[in-house]
């Protein structure tokens, strides 16, 4: 038998990929392929056939990421319907605007990427040429961030991004990722993706001072996380029967990290625990993670009277029998523990708190003009009328 299929059957055609898994016994004799002869003679496709350009059956075009800065062949655009499906996939990558070549069974034209699948006359030789973006068209992708670093970095670069170390950029980390919360407690997405942009940067940023000292580098960073959420969803890329909800899934990935970090104790369990975090966010982790191994009381009212036990103390202290910063550590410890048995988020909450109060006091503001001049009482009565309007507001 003779199978004969359009183009590099091994590398376009998924029946050929098939008769090999299924063992099917063949010799793969390469055909002509007259793909590029009949494109049109230009410019750009002399250069394609200089330099190269991948190749990718519709079929296949699930799971695949195109490489923007090279040209692409889509082949096997059978019918109109496949034409829309190439369409709708490669829009995200190149925009509806991007000037694309189809090349029909009689015909070849250029046309924006939208009009694909309003051509007529497709059958198994059609096919679409999708050359490369130039640079900043259809906006940037990640390893556009990754190619403006190396050259920040470079001889003739930007003097201080050269200057910089992984220690001078720690407080960055921290401040644009507290800037990405503030964004998200604003519901503001326009903000969001800015902020979420300046938290990628600084992991390029990272990743190429680590490649410039021979550390790591950028796919090191990529590979880590890629491996480690493989690795830690067994339910998803292994198969595994036993996880049925959301539960298992943290009971699982608790006992993957476990065998991964080679804990042997249940105190190392609570050791792991960064302890670079806030406080708030510090003990609200460390008793979780007790919890979990079953240090923790049986009942809500407990850990209430646990924490009226360290107030208690506290007051003490304050009266001169004890230290006062200890205590009231023991007291915030205590009541971030309430948080938990509650499911509040001790930030969040916190957060809130804070925001409450400006409000609050820029009311305040409002009423009694200048505050240093005003008297105490005839604050108090300004915030209690701002607190007695908060209730009585529709």
């Amino acid at each position: 038998v003779i199978y004969a299929v359009p183009g590099q059957g091994i590398c376009a055609d998924e029946t050929v990929s098939a008769l090999l898994q299924a063992g099917v016994e063949m010799e793969i004799v390469p055909g002509v392929d007259e793909t590029l002869s009949r494109l049109p003679l230009r410019q750009e496709t002399a250069a394609i056939a200089r330099d190269g350009y991948a190749t990718v059956a519709c079929s296949q075009l699930k799971g695949f990421r195109p490489n923007t800065a090279r040209p692409l062949l889509v082949t096997q655009l059978d019918t109109p319907l496949e034409a829309a499906q190439a369409k709708l996939f490669l829009t995200p990558f190149y925009g509806d605007e991007h000037e694309v070549i189809v090349v029909l069974p009689k015909e070849c034209r250029s046309l924006p990427l939208f009009e694909l699948d309003r051509q007529k006359n497709y059958d198994c030789r059609s096919f679409v040429l999708v050359p490369p973006l130039k640079s900043g068209e259809n906006g940037y992708d990640f390893y556009d961030l990754v190619t403006i670093l190396e050259k920040l970095r470079a001889p003739g670069g930007c003097p201080w991004d050269r200057e910089q170390t992984h220690e001078t950029l720690r407080p960055c980390l921290l401040e644009e990722t507290y800037e990405v919360q503030e964004a998200i407690d604003a519901d503001n997405m326009d903000s969001l993706y800015d902020e979420l942009g300046d938290v990628l940067l600084q992991v390029v940023f990272h990743a190429q001072i680590g490649a410039e000292h021979a550390e790591f580098n950028i796919h090191d960073v990529t590979t880590a996380i890629c491996e480690k959420m493989i690795r830690r969803h067994p339910h998803v890329f292994a198969r595994r029967d036993d996880i049925h909800n959301a539960q298992d899934v943290v009971t699982a990935w608790d006992e993957i990290k476990k065998q991964e970090k080679g804990q042997r104790d249940d105190a190392a369990v609570l050791k792991e625990v960064c302890q670079a975090f806030p406080a708030g966010l510090l003990a609200e982790k460390t008793l979780k993670k007790a919890a979990k191994i079953g240090f923790c009381w049986d009942k809500e009212q407990e850990v209430w009277e646990k924490f009226i036990e360290e107030s208690g103390e506290l007051s003490q202290a304050l009266a001169g029998q004890g230290s006062v910063e200890e205590e009231w550590g023991d007291a915030f410890f205590a009541l971030v523990n309430v948080a938990r048995c509650r499911g509040i988020n001790p930030e969040i909450a916190g957060r809130a708190a804070v925001r409450k109060f400006l409000l609050r006091f820029e009311r305040m503001c409002l009423q009694v003009g200048d505050v240093a001049h005003t008297s105490k009482e005839e604050l108090l009565r300004a915030w209690q009328k701002v607190k007695d309007t908060e209730f009585t507001s529709p």
